[in-house]
């Protein structure tokens, strides 16, 4: 169970690591985006940080959605003028064409078929739309991954070193297959990066890069 200390624990690791607010910055430089007449639904909102940003820029329209009851809770609590509602990625509870603008921090990976979920991301985005998609990169659950193979595409379960209350279960997901999934369900990809969640000099040994932050602009 998520308690609000995984709230503040976040709060604190943002903070602490501006690099992991880096979709936020793209999020910005998007000028074809005006949150005072626009909606942004965020898939996987947690306990509601990114809600709380959406707020503060102006978004006219708010929602977000989590698997995690708990963390739907906080949300709830910290976002009251947000539409939250507990349930899958994979089927999303809006109709076609609902908003403007999507968002996906470290989500999308808790499920196998990210086909599946990119396709519902896609059928809630108007034409034009953009989605904002920040993913695991597959260099880091490659090292997790118990099988060492980097095309064998399973299940993984490790603790956080940043916070050692936490499991996680997330899905090694190759590059290619987030790839094929955006263009295959409409999406044209604007933008790309490869990031480290932390300053570089935080690092020590092999560095391989923490995320995999794709713009996208729905077709």
């Amino acid at each position: 169970m998520y308690k609000k200390s995984f709230h503040a624990f976040q709060k604190k690791y943002i903070a602490e690591n501006k690099n992991s607010l880096k979709m936020r910055d793209y999020l910005l430089k998007e000028i074809s985006i005006k949150p005072d007449e626009s909606s942004i639904l965020d898939v996987g909102c947690g306990s509601g940080l990114d809600l709380e940003f959406f707020n503060h820029i102006g978004f006219k329209k708010i929602a977000g959605i989590d698997i995690t009851g708990s963390l739907v809770d906080i949300a709830r609590e910290n976002n009251p003028n947000a539409e939250i509602v507990h349930g899958s990625f994979q089927e999303l509870e809006w109709q076609d064409n609902s908003f403007d603008t999507v968002w996906s921090k470290y989500a999308l990976q808790v499920e196998k078929d990210v086909d599946k979920s990119i396709k519902e991301i896609s059928r809630v985005i108007k034409s034009g739309g953009h989605a904002f998609l920040q993913v695991t990169h597959p260099f880091r659950s490659l090292a997790l991954n118990p099988s060492n193979n980097y095309f064998s595409e399973q299940k993984i379960v490790y603790t956080s070193q940043d916070d050692a209350s936490q499991d996680f279960i997330e899905h090694h997901i190759s590059l290619t297959t987030w790839i094929r999934a955006c263009i295959s369900n409409g999406f044209k990809i604007t933008n790309f990066e490869e990031i480290l969640n932390k300053d570089i000099k935080k690092y020590s040994g092999t560095i391989t890069p923490s995320a995999v932050i794709l713009i996208l602009k729905k077709i």
